[in-house]
């Protein structure tokens, strides 16, 4: 554990310097893109492919390549600091985007969607997750929470789908939400009318979570291995919801995770839909 008040002092630095940090972040995209060959023909598109990673550090959250060979795509979700971005718990927040680039014709999207990562939930990544000695060493950096994000996107369409589907049938229209991540759990929130921008509030440790929540845990991080750099993570943006495929997506999507839904009405912690419940918060 790190101390509380190391913790805030570091989050504070992070949210005076993120914004700097991203912005540089998104001039090395902007440069690679100008600069490289990628949209000059297929030969080009998987030397390109390799070099992304390095032009999005350390803000590469999530990605995707799909397509066919004459008509590829690639799909990545990523982080925004917009100044005076406030979540409606009214606390300062990091945003995803989602950026899409497709070869054929050539196109390039920037949607900002998916979640929010409020200031508090990162003071507890790093109070619950690093030590008082972590932040003197050389590996330790400011931005290394978003390594706790990098099952976000998925779950974000887990549970924006819930909500959408459960406002079909009840007067529901906000869940509390649950995402798995490497070190424990992100809880938050999704609600009308930002159906699609999950508010992710605060960070438990695993050794925080009782055994009900462990085996929730377990479960989930065993679908979010199996599949990060999927076309689930991008269920919900245009670009994937106007292929013609989408529909097949998620109907798949929703199969795979069905037994996650078991488990979380055991837990009370999704609607029944014989006996919906009004979520706490």
């Amino acid at each position: 554990m790190m101390d509380n008040s190391l913790a805030k002092g570091i989050k504070n630095q992070l949210f005076r310097e993120v914004g700097q940090l991203i912005e540089q972040t998104t001039v090395r995209w902007s440069t690679f893109l100008t600069q490289s060959k990628i949209a000059k023909g297929r030969k080009q598109w998987k030397k390109s492919l390799e070099e992304i990673d390095a032009a999005l550090h350390p803000f590469l959250v999530e990605r995707y390549v799909g397509g066919s060979k004459r008509k590829p795509f690639l799909s990545i979700v990523t982080l925004e600091n917009k100044e005076r971005l406030y979540n409606s718990w009214n606390e300062r927040c990091i945003q995803s985007v989602f950026l899409y680039f497709s070869l054929n014709p050539v196109c390039y999207e920037v949607v900002p969607m998916g979640f929010t990562l409020g200031e508090h939930a990162i003071l507890r990544i790093f109070e619950r997750t690093y030590t008082d000695t972590d932040p003197l060493t050389s590996s330790f950096s400011r931005t290394s929470f978003s390594k706790e994000l990098i099952y976000a996107p998925l779950w974000s369409v887990f549970w924006t789908i819930a909500l959408i589907e459960c406002s079909k049938t009840t007067r529901i229209r906000e869940l509390e939400v649950i995402v798995p991540c490497p070190g424990g759990v992100l809880l938050g929130k999704v609600a009308y009318p930002s159906v699609h921008r999950v508010e992710l509030r605060t960070f438990l440790s695993k050794n925080q979570l009782n055994c009900s929540e462990k085996n929730l845990l377990i479960e989930m991080k065993k679908l979010s291995v199996t599949h990060t750099q999927s076309i689930y993570p991008f269920l919900m943006s245009n670009f994937i919801a106007k292929k013609k495929e989408s529909e097949t997506y998620f109907i798949e999507f929703i199969a795979i995770t069905n037994g996650i839904r078991t488990m979380l009405r055991k837990m009370k912690r999704y609607p029944s839909e014989t006996d919906p419940f009004s979520p706490v918060g």
